[in-house]
């Protein structure tokens, strides 16, 4: 369970596309289609996955080295939208996901490192720490998440908590709108991408939460149709 809320978490913030040339995109509207069997769903999300970088980002890049190490074919990012990445793992046509499945649909974690990702909340930069023992806390304030098709527990947490969400394109839109007094929280990891571009005193202007929302673990899915197909690659303890 933990594994699938962390992965849907890992990989929510959605940025602009650019073409590859072992990658493609597909945004048909509300369709699903079958994934062939070395194509990995991804979602646009660097540096973790992105079509911008040769090697796709850190995710793909650890899952290459692995399957080199095994000697097995080469694989094919695909890249999607998160609701249309939420359609197609629901539907089951697929082998390979960064985009974590329903738990209906029997599926087994492969972890590519033992390096943690923190997952919190950044706000504008205060004098005093940014911390809270229940989200309760944050009552009323406005919090910038990743456009998603259904509501679900993760969103739940928020919304009980009385904290108002709302629904951004990308993190750059959500920490401009940080920045401008739109809302007050964007859900991101600690270092994100898009902060490492602004300049020092840029950044200085948002603060991110001592209190995590949960810790990560960064793997793939592979469905459990397919498992027979890549169990080389489970830890011998899978």
């Amino acid at each position: 369970m933990i594994y699938r809320i962390v992965a849907l978490l890992t990989f929510l913030l959605l940025s602009e596309f650019a073409a590859g040339q072992d990658s493609f995109t597909n945004d048909s509207v509300n369709t699903v289609q079958p994934v062939g069997d070395f194509e990995v769903i991804a979602v646009e999300y660097p540096p973790f996955t992105t079509m911008e970088e040769p090697e796709h980002g850190v995710n793909f890049l650890l899952l290459d080295e692995l399957i080199i190490r095994h000697d097995m074919h080469k694989l094919t990012p695909l890249f999607l939208p998160p609701a249309r990445a939420q359609l197609q793992v629901q539907s089951g046509r697929w082998c390979l996901s960064f985009f974590p499945p329903p738990e209906y649909l029997p599926s087994t974690f492969l972890p590519l490192s033992d390096q943690k990702v923190i997952l919190g909340l950044f706000r504008r930069t205060e004098s005093s720490m940014f911390d809270w023992q229940h989200l309760s806390e944050l009552k009323g304030q406005k919090l910038g998440i990743m456009r998603y098709k259904r509501e679900g527990a993760f969103q739940k947490q928020f919304i009980d908590a009385g904290i108002e969400i709302v629904q951004v394109e990308s993190l750059a839109q959500g920490f401009k709108m940080l920045q401008y007094n739109r809302i007050d929280l964007v859900f991101s990891n600690q270092f994100p991408e898009f902060l490492k571009h602004l300049s020092e005193s840029e950044r200085a202007l948002f603060q991110f939460s001592n209190t995590s929302i949960m810790e990560v673990n960064v793997g793939v899915y592979i469905n459990n149709k397919c498992l027979e197909q890549f169990r080389s690659l489970l830890p011998s303890t899978q």
